[in-house]
C-alpha cells in the first residue's frame, strides 16, 4: 500500500460544490459528470489504475487521508469527527469482460487484455453507480463532518468480479488502516425500478464458487483427426449432458463460458469450461462441486484424454448483521424509500461478507433500483419483488444495462442516510 499522492491529468477535475440546499449531497449534475466519465472509462479486475487515481484525488480535495494500491488498486480514505463508532462504506472499482450495447454517448468502447485475449470492458454490473454514490456520501460526510461524531472509511474494493479483491486488501493491512470497525455498509444496482430497495435481514446473498473445467487431449491436424473425441467434443457432449442437471433446490449451475482453440484446421488439444455453482451455503456449493468431479472422472476418458477440475474463486454468502442492517433498513424506511422484504436469499455473490468479517463489522447491504419504471410490466415488478430477475428489462451482466440516471442521487442519499444512521452525535 502507498500513502496519498495526486496524479496529475486523471479524469474530470475532483473540485466540486456541495449542494447547500439538499442533504449535503453534489448537486446531480455532478454525480452524473462522475458516472459519466468511470462508465466511459471501465477497467477489469486488478487494472483498476486510473479509477482509482480518479477517484483517490477526488476524495483527497475533501480532506480525506487516502491510501493508495491496498491490495493491489485499492483505495482506503479515512476521516476523523471525534468519538464514535467506524463506519465503513464500501464500493467496487472494477468492471466486466462484456461489451456494451447501449446507445449511450458515453458508452464504453474499451478493450483490455485479459489473459491470452484482448476483450470489451463496460460496467454492466453497475460499479461505477456504486461509487459515484460513495463519493457522493463522502462529500456530504465531509461537508457536514461537524454534525456526527465517529470515523468513516471509504474502502473502494478491487477486484470483486473475480472473488479476490476483499480478501487482498485484507491481506494488505486494511484493518490495521481502518481500525476496530463497527459498521460497514454497501449497495448494488438492481433490476428494480429506480430508487426501490429490496433487503434481507440475515443472509442476503449466496454462497458461490468459480470453477474451471478443463478437457486434454491430443491436438492435430484437422483433415487427420482420431476417432477419439476430442476436448471440443468431450466439452460440449459434458455441457449437453449434465448442464441443468446437476445440484437441486436452492443451487443453480451455470456455464458461463467455453474456450478452446484459435483457428478452424488445428485439432485444440484443450477445452476450457468457467462454470459458476451457487447455493445457499458454503456446504451446500461444496456438494455441487463434488457432482461436477464425479460427472467428470466417472465418465470413460479416452486413450491420452484427461480432465481437471479448479476453483478459480470462492463467494462467502454476505449476512445482514442486527445492530448494523436494522437501523439502517429503519433509516431507509424513515426516509419514505420504497422497500421490500426478500423472502430468501438472493442468488447474486459479492465478496462485501468477506471485508465485513475481515474487518470485525456488522453488514449491512442491499439492492437500489436503477431502471426506469415505465419499462416494468406487472408481472416483472412481481418478479423483482420476489427477488428474481425481470424478462423485459436488461439487468446486470446484461450488454445492454443502462442505469437510469435518477439513481445517482437516490443511491448516494440512501448510502447517506444509512452512514448517519450509524454515527453519533457530534462530541
Amino acid at each position: 500500500m502507498s500513502p496519498v499522492t495526486r496524479t496529475p491529468g486523471a479524469g474530470p477535475s475532483a473540485t466540486t460544490t456541495v449542494d447547500a440546499d439538499g442533504p449535503g449531497l453534489p448537486p446531480a449534475g455532478v454525480l452524473t459528470g462522475w458516472y459519466r466519465d468511470l462508465h466511459h472509462w471501465p477497467e477489469l479486475s486488478g487494472l483498476e489504475q486510473r479509477t482509482a487515481a480518479v477517484l483517490a484525488d477526488r476524495l483527497g480535495t475533501w480532506g480525506w487521508q487516502v491510501h493508495r494500491q491496498v491490495g493491489g488498486e485499492g483505495v482506503v480514505a479515512l476521516l476523523d469527527a471525534g468519538p464514535g463508532p467506524t463506519v465503513v462504506l464500501r464500493a467496487e472499482l472494477d468492471g466486466l469482460p462484456v461489451r456494451e450495447q447501449t446507445d449511450l454517448p458515453f458508452r464504453s468502447v474499451r478493450e483490455q487484455r485479459l489473459g491470452e485475449h484482448t476483450v470489451p470492458v463496460s460496467h454492466a454490473c453497475g460499479h461505477d453507480v456504486h461509487l459515484v454514490a460513495a463519493c457522493g456520501a463522502a462529500a456530504a460526510l465531509a461537508a457536514s463532518r461537524s454534525r456526527w461524531g465517529g470515523r468513516v472509511a471509504v474502502v473502494l474494493q478491487p477486484a470483486e468480479e473475480t472473488g479476490s479483491g476483499a480478501r487482498a486488501m485484507l491481506a494488505d493491512g486494511l484493518r490495521d488502516l481502518v481500525g476496530p470497525a463497527d459498521h460497514l455498509l454497501a449497495l448494488h444496482t438492481s433490476a428494480l425500478p429506480t430508487g426501490q430497495v429490496t433487503f434481507r435481514p440475515g443472509q442476503m446473498t449466496s454462497a458461490g464458487l468459480d470453477v474451471s473445467l478443463t478437457f486434454l487431449g491430443e491436438g492435430g491436424h484437422a483433415a487427420w483427426s482420431t476417432s477419439a473425441p476430442t476436448p471440443v467434443q468431450r466439452a460440449a457432449e459434458w455441457v449437453h449432458r449434465v448442464s441443468g442437471r446437476l445440484g437441486g433446490e436452492g443451487s443453480v449451475l451455470t456455464v458461463g463460458s467455453m474456450t478452446a482453440g484459435s483457428c478452424a484446421n488445428v485439432v485444440a488439444d484443450r477445452a476450457e469450461l468457467r462454470l459458476s455453482l451457487r447455493a445457499d451455503t458454503a456446504a451446500a456449493c461444496q456438494d455441487l462441486l463434488r457432482e461436477v468431479r464425479r460427472s467428470v472422472h466417472g465418465a470413460a476418458q479416452p486413450a491420452g484424454g484427461r480432465s481437471e477440475v479448479a476453483i478459480r474463486a470462492v463467494y462467502e454468502p454476505a449476512v445482514n448483521d442486527d445492530g448494523t442492517s436494522g437501523p439502517v433498513y429503519q433509516a431507509l424506511r424513515t426516509a419514505r424509500v420504497p422497500t421490500y422484504l426478500l423472502p430468501a436469499p438472493s442468488r447474486a455473490c459479492d465478496d462485501v461478507g468477506t471485508l465485513a468479517d475481515g474487518l470485525g463489522a456488522g453488514l449491512a447491504y442491499w439492492f437500489v433500483g436503477a431502471n426506469d419504471a415505465a419499462l416494468f410490466s406487472a408481472a416483472d415488478l412481481d418478479l423483482v419483488r420476489a427477488g428474481e430477475q425481470p424478462r423485459g428489462v436488461p439487468g446486470n451482466h446484461s450488454p445492454r444495462f443502462a442505469p437510469d440516471p435518477a439513481v445517482l442521487p437516490e443511491a448516494a442519499r440512501q448510502l447517506l442516510l444509512a452512514a448517519r444512521g450509524c454515527l453519533a452525535a457530534p462530541g
